[in-house]
């Protein structure tokens, strides 16, 4: 089964089994990035893309974020998340990926993901907590292959 839901789960196992912390906004971003180097990888928005992007990212002032996964586990606050989650095949050709994405400091993938194209426009409505629009999947081209 595809989707942003069971990204998330593949990601928290993948986490477990490497022994890695994760909070709730690294988890958010190693969504995204992973997706976007998948992206990256293929050269174009593929089939596993389309049907993993099911539930659009959010512009939030800490980068994307999808806001159903983010309650989902909002009560570890900044602590890590004890969930094990739940290994994907489909999704384990992206574990060298994740594991590498892991390893960055959530506060500097906040820093790339809010300078990417898909959110340089939107950075003032954001901070005044105006209206923006989710993330496309076709933006993912612009933040990754440009």
């Amino acid at each position: 089964m595809y989707g942003m839901s069971q990204l998330s789960d593949h990601i928290l196992h993948v986490a477990h089994i490497h022994n890695c912390s994760i909070t709730n906004l690294h988890l958010q971003k190693v969504m995204f990035f992973s997706l976007g180097f998948h992206i990256r990888s293929k050269g174009f928005i593929d089939a596993l893309a389309e049907a993993t992007y099911d539930i659009p990212f959010d512009r939030r002032q800490y980068g994307p974020c999808v806001e159903r996964i983010y309650y989902s586990h909002c009560q570890y606050r900044g602590q890590s998340i004890e969930d094990k989650g739940k290994r994907n095949s489909i999704y384990s050709e992206w574990d060298e990926t994740i594991v590498k994405l892991l390893m960055i400091n959530q506060y500097d993938l906040v820093r790339v993901s809010t300078g990417m194209k898909s959110f340089i426009n939107y950075k003032e409505d954001i901070f005044n907590k105006k209206f923006v629009p989710r993330i496309e999947l076709s933006e993912f081209v612009g933040d990754f292959l440009s």
